[in-house]
């Protein structure tokens, strides 16, 4: 009987690092749609507003309406576009976390890889939450 108990508790102990890593990766996962999300409502509403005083201006001097916009939604643009090359960036290294994680749980590695999972995600998500603060 204490055969049957022990063996059960070899695995769990055995996919404890394989369910810390996962449930990391899924949290950063979780946590990088959430930043993107705020920063795409943010983009478009910044986006509508530089539109409709565009607009505005243009009743008075159409010349003016589309330099005025350009202006307005060149800093909006360029922070959607550092941050979707950090997503971009995250979302790759995100999949090659998960192709380790799996490739443990096939046994193709040893759980012992587990210390090789990129540390760079972190860092990415740090950078987006800065640019959260920023527009915020």
């Amino acid at each position: 009987m204490k055969k049957l108990l022990f063996i059960p508790l070899l695995l769990l102990l055995a996919c404890h690092p394989i369910k810390t890593a996962a449930v990391s990766l899924d949290a950063q996962f979780k946590e990088t749609v959430s930043i993107e999300n705020k920063l795409t409502n943010w983009v478009s509403k910044q986006s509508d507003t530089c539109l409709k005083q565009a607009q505005a201006i243009k009743k008075t001097d159409s010349a003016r309406a589309l330099p005025y916009y350009q202006d307005c939604i060149k800093n909006p643009f360029e922070l959607a576009t550092i941050a979707a090359n950090l997503i971009e960036s995250i979302r790759l290294t995100t999949k090659a976390n998960a192709q380790l994680i799996l490739d443990v749980c096939n046994k193709k590695k040893p759980v012992s890889a587990l210390g090789d999972i990129d540390k760079t995600t972190i860092d990415s998500l740090s950078k987006l939450e800065i640019i959260l603060l920023e527009i915020n």
